[in-house]
């Protein structure tokens, strides 16, 4: 909200599109976070990733460089609201592509948990993740767009975010965003075969030495399958 403290339109302009890659990324970066946070193969949002980080990275550059996204800016009683250009509605439908994409794949995915608080704690992740694309989406794009000048509000909504995800890390005494999640990229650089399991006994991840020593493909540990069931395992039971 800096740009609604200043009284210079020019600085308040170059703020606008400064903050770019916080608007134009965020739709990516959110379905990224999602897919690392479920363990989901989602093959087909895996691979329209990179195609949607170019997107946004292009609309970005597009932005520092040309009027197409954000050409001016106009005095309002709050401070200043913006005067979009022809790409602007481009941001708006990669974020939100991303969003409702991101959301579907989460909701698969905890609809299957057999865990109760896994399932409740991950619809207040999906309510604080929903409520930022609505009020973002059409406070901070679609009726500005529409030439209805209102408050920006998306930073609020980042802000209401966080304090529910803070709520269900007290309410449930654990998060489903805890830094376990992101293991996947330390256990691979590891020689012994480990296995990664979720509260409920089924498998989170494995590295590729957990495959080698089970001979099986990596598809078939994606998510859900059963550790017990493989040669590794067996093996450490017999050692034991």
């Amino acid at each position: 909200m800096l740009w609604n403290s200043t009284d210079d339109a020019g600085f308040a302009l170059f703020l606008a599109r400064l903050s770019a890659p916080g608007c134009a990324a965020l739709g990516p970066l959110i379905a990224r976070f999602i897919l690392d946070v479920t363990g989901e193969p989602a093959p087909r949002l895996r691979r329209a990733l990179p195609f949607l980080f170019a997107l946004s990275f292009l609309v970005i550059a597009f932005d520092w460089c040309t009027p197409w996204v954000h050409q001016g800016v106009t005095r309002t009683a709050w401070g200043w609201t913006f005067q979009f250009g022809p790409l602007f509605p481009a941001i708006i439908a990669v974020t939100v592509t991303c969003f409702v994409w991101g959301l579907a794949v989460a909701t698969a995915a905890y609809r299957a948990s057999t865990l109760e608080s896994e399932r409740s704690q991950g619809l207040w992740i999906a309510a604080g993740i929903t409520q930022l694309l609505v009020v973002g989406a059409i406070m901070d794009g679609v009726l500005p767009l529409l030439g209805w000048p209102v408050p920006q509000l998306a930073t609020t909504a980042y802000a209401l975010m966080g304090i529910m995800f803070a709520w269900s890390l007290n309410r449930f005494g654990y998060s489903i965003l805890s830094p376990g999640t992101f293991a996947a990229q330390i256990t691979e650089t590891m020689s012994e075969g480990l296995a990664l399991l979720r509260l409920d006994g089924r498998v989170r991840s494995v590295n590729a030495g957990w495959r080698a020593c089970s001979a099986s493909p990596a598809r078939r540990w994606s998510r859900g399958a059963s550790a017990s069931s493989s040669r590794c395992a067996s093996s450490s039971r017999r050692r034991r």
